[in-house]
């Protein structure tokens, strides 16, 4: 892998997960350096994709680790970034975990959101506290 793509996939992990983003691939760094690189790679390779947008990137990964019921910690972070970034509005959120539980069931998506909306009040509140 180049250093370029090297250093994509790292900026894309710090865009699209933020600090935990940065904190996982500098764990999986020291646990397996080659396993971190393949991670990088691929975030490389499916993030500077010319196909898709951000916003349709990010609604396929909500929905993913809703369907998958992935950990709270992904599901909140995913929607943190999201809403900070601007990519979704709480509405927005609430109406793709809805539109995804006809599919995957009513146990993960309201697992993912009770995790959204931890994510949720907490940008409420700094929205709040901003102004």
């Amino acid at each position: 892998m180049s250093q370029d793509r090297e250093h994509l996939g790292e900026q894309k992990i710090s865009e699209i997960g933020g600090a935990l983003g940065e904190k996982m691939i500098g764990e999986i760094s020291r646990f397996h350096p080659a396993y971190a690189a393949y991670i990088k790679d691929s975030v490389a390779a499916l993030q500077s994709s010319p196909v898709l947008t951000q916003r349709e990137r990010d609604i396929i990964r909500l929905t993913a680790l809703t369907t998958v019921g992935a950990s709270l910690v992904q599901v909140k972070n995913t929607v943190k970034v999201t809403l900070e970034s601007g990519i979704f509005t709480p509405e927005e959120v609430g109406d793709i975990i809805m539109q995804t539980s006809w599919y995957c069931g009513f146990t993960p998506a309201l697992t993912a959101a009770f995790a959204a909306l931890e994510a949720i009040d907490d940008f409420t509140a700094n929205q709040e506290s901003s102004q």
